[in-house]
């Protein structure tokens, strides 16, 4: 059952995360207390209820759909309230499953019992609504809080992955282009001082024949060649520059066309 409401002003409601619906289990083996707790609690807000007849049924709706706050009586067939306990607490501790204990009992020694056994708060029946109501809200508030937080700390967790896997990318990349710098400066030394040579040779015919037009042409891409193989050598200067500055890579396109 979905029911609808707000907080009133005095009770703060906690940070809200986008359409969670608190699981309330009301587990009581008397019918009447039951439907009564269920009846309480039908005006609070953002609220999913059910109900189980015993503590045996109680622990299968928590193992199974699961539960965010488990209002269970203390006295029962089957499976008592203490056994609920044990047996709960083995898997879900207190912080991430709130449990209310129902009693008849006023005596302090079996109140402390139940906390001893892990339960987080108790109410006396018969049960006053308005009790019961804000020690509810208490126990949601608190979840939510907690759901806020993980969801906060998932939040952290992501941001640090990424920031972890980029630097992994730029360290490929600084290797990588640490290697290509190696590689691609070497050959370029070697091929520059060879075109620097020839244009030098060519630029020493001062005087050619006006019908070898080829040694003009050759002599103006040998001119080309020296401004690329310059281009060139700009770029692995920059590539080796990753590896200490961490200077972005540079851009590639459009660099080879003249």
């Amino acid at each position: 059952m979905t029911t609808t409401g707000q907080f009133p002003p005095d009770v703060p409601e906690a940070p809200a995360t986008a359409a969670w619906q608190a699981r309330i289990v009301v587990c009581d083996d008397t019918r009447a207390v039951r439907e009564e707790v269920l009846r309480v609690l039908s005006g609070l807000p953002k609220v999913l209820l059910s109900a189980a007849a015993n503590g045996a049924e109680a622990v299968q709706v928590v193992r199974g759909p699961g539960a965010d706050l488990l209002i269970c009586d203390l006295e029962m067939p089957v499976l008592d309230g203490l056994a609920v306990l044990r047996t709960l607490r083995v898997d879900h501790p207190a912080n991430e499953l709130p449990i209310l204990m129902l009693t008849s009992r006023t005596e302090i020694a079996e109140k402390v019992r139940a906390l001893g056994a892990g339960a987080n708060d108790y109410v006396t029946k018969p049960v006053a609504p308005e009790e019961l109501l804000a020690r509810v809200r208490v126990q949601l508030r608190v979840r939510e809080l907690q759901r806020q937080v993980l969801a906060d700390q998932a939040l952290q967790l992501a941001a640090r992955y990424r920031e972890a896997a980029l630097k992994d990318r730029m360290a490929v990349v600084r290797a990588l282009a640490r290697d290509v710098s190696h590689e691609i400066n070497n050959p370029l030394t070697v091929l520059k001082g060879a075109v620097e040579f020839l244009h030098e040779s060519l630029a020493a015919l001062r005087h050619p024949s006006q019908g070898d037009q080829t040694l003009v042409e050759v002599k103006d891409a040998l001119t080309d060649g020296i401004e690329s193989i310059e281009r060139i050598a700009g770029l692995t200067r920059r590539l080796a520059s990753l590896t200490t500055t961490g200077e972005a890579p540079p851009d590639l396109s459009g660099r080879w066309a003249r």
